[in-house]
């Protein structure tokens, strides 16, 4: 009787592993909702130098801080394997005056915007994501507990903007580095793609509600979300064509204590440095709800 009793057991327990092994089937929908900050990583702003290469962390500056705010829907392809669909509305800025660095604090440039970028992201689960166990006798809560690295690409729409005598200017029809006019570079688009590289991590609270957390550096395609990017133009010649809030704008340096008249210290007299795009960094916290399935796979609101 206790080696039937035993056998029923072990088979039983067999059964609901197998079962809760493809569970994730069932379970492969989730919409993510997401709140957290940015900070900028370009030519404006930053720590005690010049811009360096964005991978890093030497031009991150807490004071620029901002708000961001995502969406998303996961869709769990394979079982280490995730696909998430993102909307993501930020807040970017940075000013030289809150930088360390001399040379960027007499440059005197600023610059805020807001940022719509769409995007997918791929993630790959190191940390595997267990479905929770029906039953009591195997109900570990770190199981409970995910983790992931991603990567993906996003399409974002920006507009740097800054102020002068209380009248705020969208900063790309003011030309600043002299953009469209003889010998200057291209206008710049509006638009460019973005490149989130990340990790995040999960935690299943019950069978449908899961809190997560993700940081991200976002590498884009455009040297121009600050709106800085190479050498100062003839500032009278942006000043006849665009007007002097133009040229005001284009070149804001102030003076140093010797009289130099450049915006860095070293006697550069760039405005920005053209080596690398401009990055940000995000960091999310997110409220995750799972969403049921149909029998065809598709998720169920």
């Amino acid at each position: 009787m206790k080696k039937n009793l035993l056998f029923t057991v072990l088979l039983f327990a067999l059964f609901s592993t197998g079962v809760d092994a493809q569970r994730w089937l069932r379970q492969r929908w989730e919409l993510a909702f997401g709140v957290g900050t940015t900070n900028f990583m370009g030519d404006l702003g930053g720590g005690t130098g010049d811009a360096s290469h964005f991978f890093g962390l030497s031009d991150f500056n807490f004071t620029t801080t901002q708000p961001s705010f995502q969406v998303g829907l996961r869709f769990r392809m394979r079982e280490r394997l995730s696909n998430k669909f993102t909307f993501t509305y930020a807040y970017l800025s940075a000013e030289d005056a809150a930088s360390q660095a001399v040379g960027r604090r007499l440059r005197n440039l600023s610059f805020r915007s807001i940022v719509l970028d769409f995007g997918t992201q791929f993630e790959f689960y190191f940390l595997k994501e267990k479905s929770r166990p029906r039953y009591a006798f195997s109900s570990l809560r770190g199981l409970d507990l995910s983790a992931y690295i991603f990567v993906g690409v996003g399409g974002f729409y920006y507009n740097p903007q800054a102020d002068l005598n209380g009248t705020t200017y969208n900063l790309q029809e003011m030309h600043t580095e002299g953009q469209g006019m003889d010998g200057g570079p291209p206008n710049y688009s509006l638009f460019a793609l973005s490149f989130p590289i990340g990790m995040g991590m999960k935690y299943r609270i019950d069978r449908t509600w899961t809190i997560g957390a993700e940081i991200s550096n976002r590498y884009t395609t455009t040297d121009y979300l600050d709106d800085a990017s190479d050498k100062y133009y003839d500032n009278a010649a942006i000043k006849d064509q665009y007007g002097a809030a133009a040229a005001e704008l284009a070149d804001r340096h102030l003076a140093d204590g010797g009289g130099q008249g450049v915006p860095y210290a070293s006697g550069k007299t760039h405005r920005g440095i053209p080596n690398y795009d401009d990055a940000y960094i995000m960091f999310t916290l997110q409220l995750i709800y799972r969403l049921k399935t149909t029998r065809k796979g598709l998720p169920k609101f």
